[in-house]
């Protein structure tokens, strides 16, 4: 297993619905960052067009096989439109390796935005797959609110989270907040990456606040607003000196008889 893992966020502007812009600004951050893996904000090549998002899922194999090729020797996590028959899910990818490592569809959508009215709900538990030695675990945005899929992904072995979001800057204190409590309670590292903003027309809606926490919920790295590109070195053997320390996961695996999901 590797002592240290580089996980950094890219925190851009999102343009619903201009994929060429979005595709080049994005793929230029994930050429020029040196990090083992890369979290992108959710919807960041298209955003939430509603009435488009069928059309932009026929583009997203396309858009794997760009991160497939400008992303060698890092993985990256990026939330696309997925299209299976008629439906359609808001789906993450971990790409790396020149193929699809993991796949997670969104199981919680976000019904004040209508999101379950266009994207049909996973009824899959959650994914965790393995990097270097090291168990990742992926949820999306609004699913930062549902502890119970972060701690199926602790039982699950998921030393690591990583959360793309399209997250509001009015709420960023509930955001910042859950990204926190999600790592202690799991005593794991946690990344939430955000878009700065999403522009839709002559709206803007300010979003950032990507962050990063550690098992012990030190705050590892944090953004305001500003479009921008972060990174934080991961203490791996942090996880199994913090749940040594304080045993509390341990202790909820023997009270539940929970046997390695």
């Amino acid at each position: 297993m590797v002592v240290n893992m580089k996980v950094a966020c890219i925190q851009n502007t999102i343009y619903t619905g201009d994929i060429p812009s979005n595709t080049n600004d994005f793929i230029s951050r994930i050429v020029s960052c040196n990090a083992d893996v890369i979290v992108l904000p959710e919807m960041w090549f298209c955003g939430f067009d509603y009435q488009n998002l069928k059309s932009y899922a026929k583009e997203t194999s396309g858009i794997i096989d760009i991160l497939k090729s400008n992303g060698k020797g890092k993985i990256i996590v990026s939330s696309m439109p997925e299209i299976e028959g008629e439906d359609l899910y808001n789906t993450v990818y971990v790409v790396g390796e020149n193929r699809i490592l993991a796949k997670y569809r969104k199981q919680f959508l976000f019904s004040p935005q209508r999101e379950d009215e266009y994207f049909k709900a996973s009824d899959n538990d959650i994914t965790v797959f393995e990097y270097k030695g090291v168990v990742f675990a992926v949820a999306t945005c609004y699913e930062i609110r549902f502890p119970e899929i972060f701690r199926i992904g602790a039982y699950k072995g998921a030393e690591v989270f990583l959360v793309p979001a399209i997250w509001p800057a009015a709420k960023s204190s509930h955001w910042l907040t859950l990204l926190k409590a999600r790592a202690i309670e799991n005593q794991a590292f946690v990344v939430g990456c955000s878009s700065s903003s999403v522009v839709r027309g002559e709206k803007v809606l300010k979003c950032g606040y990507s962050a990063a926490y550690d098992p012990w919920g030190e705050q590892l790295f944090a953004l305001g607003e500003e479009s921008s590109m972060t990174s934080a070195e991961l203490d791996i053997s942090k996880i199994s000196a913090v749940r040594e320390q304080i045993p509390s996961l341990r202790d909820a695996t023997k009270k539940f008889n929970i046997v390695k999901l």
